[in-house]
């Protein structure tokens, strides 16, 4: 009878990631161990699958810039699906539509190549990340290739119509998420749940995080002043754009 294989630090490790339960915040204690279990595990991990486990933990350790770095490197560096698709995750919850929509376009160039099958390949709906980056406007946006049309074709009609009747431009779009990536990385306000509604023409986008009221509110008002400050307040006000507390669903 042969031996079982010992494992090895990243085993370890990546047991410890996939049990990550949704939006958990770390423990000093856990995070510890995931900290030492990277640096043992560094000399002998492909530099992209290492990032982006660091991406991972330090995301949900809420230190948010060093997740958003990792996932940056990956997402330069990588030809890999599994980790790029780890990478829109990791930028998703740091409100970096910028990069989610690159790393989407990086999956669906790579899909071609490769003559994979879309099925699957890509998260159901996009069609938020491509909005709020003001790409559903352009005709060879990554929006319309049939990697990501391929389960979705009704829903992005949705959002086109959403795209055609707000009259944003892509700047402005791209530079209020800009904004409030800055704010999600400056407060480690990690985006948890990004809920929206579109009736009667107004488009309302609910940013959860798990942040004191006294800080969220704070964070609304550094995104408004910025906006006013870049002359941003027509565009911004077309979208509403909201922090709200994480417990509030918590609670039902």
């Amino acid at each position: 009878m042969k031996r079982p294989v010992p494992k090895t630090k990243l085993d370890e490790l990546g047991e410890l990631v996939n049990n990550f339960e949704p939006n958990e915040l770390l423990s000093e204690f856990k995070y510890a161990r995931c900290l030492r279990l990277l640096d043992a595990s560094k000399q002998a991990t492909p530099k992209d699958l290492w990032s982006i486990m660091k991406g991972l933990v330090e995301l949900s350790a809420n230190n948010l810039k060093v997740a958003n770095e990792s996932a940056q490197y990956v997402l330069a560096n990588t030809n890999n699906l599994r980790l790029l698709r780890n990478t829109i995750y990791i930028f998703a919850h740091t409100f970096d539509m910028e990069n989610a929509c690159k790393a989407i376009g990086k999956i669906v160039d790579l899909a071609e190549l490769k003559k994979l099958d879309y099925k699957n390949l890509l998260p159901m709906d996009l069609g938020l990340e491509f909005l709020l980056n003001g790409e559903i406007g352009k005709p060879d946006s990554y929006f319309y290739s049939q990697a990501v049309n391929v389960t979705n074709l009704e829903h992005n009609e949705y959002w086109q119509d959403i795209n055609e009747e707000l009259e944003i431009s892509e700047q402005d779009f791209k530079n209020i998420s800009l904004i409030i990536k800055g704010a999600v990385l400056e407060h480690n306000a990690r985006c948890l749940i990004l809920d929206y509604s579109y009736l009667d023409e107004e488009f309302l986008l609910l940013i959860y995080v798990d942040k004191p009221i006294e800080e969220i509110i704070k964070i609304n008002e550094e995104i408004f002043e910025e906006c006013f400050r870049k002359d941003l307040l027509n565009a911004f006000n077309k979208i509403s754009y909201t922090f709200v507390p994480y417990d509030e669903v918590q609670n039902g």
